[in-house]
């Protein structure tokens, strides 16, 4: 039996790409797992950006009935006023 110097003098070009792949599929397992936390943290912002605009619709909308309310009151308060000046 030839010793391991001996037959990786002879075939070290496949020792060398043997660990080149190894180094390789470790390599784009690592990009893998940060691309995989990457789009985790992309839903949580999209997530949070589609909380945010429904409260922000919702808010819209409070405030145009407000104004709306606010409105009918104005006119409300002017009558009296009207009324009020007209006693006097």
């Amino acid at each position: 039996m030839e010793s391991f110097q001996s037959n990786f003098r002879r075939e070290w070009k496949k020792y060398i790409v043997a660990a080149w792949m190894i180094l390789m599929t470790a390599f784009f397992l690592n990009i893998n797992l940060k691309i995989n936390e990457l789009i985790s943290r992309t839903n949580a912002i999209e997530s949070t950006m589609s909380s945010i605009e429904g409260i922000v619709s919702g808010s819209d909308y409070t405030l145009g009935n407000i104004e709306t309310t606010l409105g009918k009151l104005e006119e409300n308060v002017t009558v009296m006023s009207h009324k009020v000046k007209r006693l006097k």
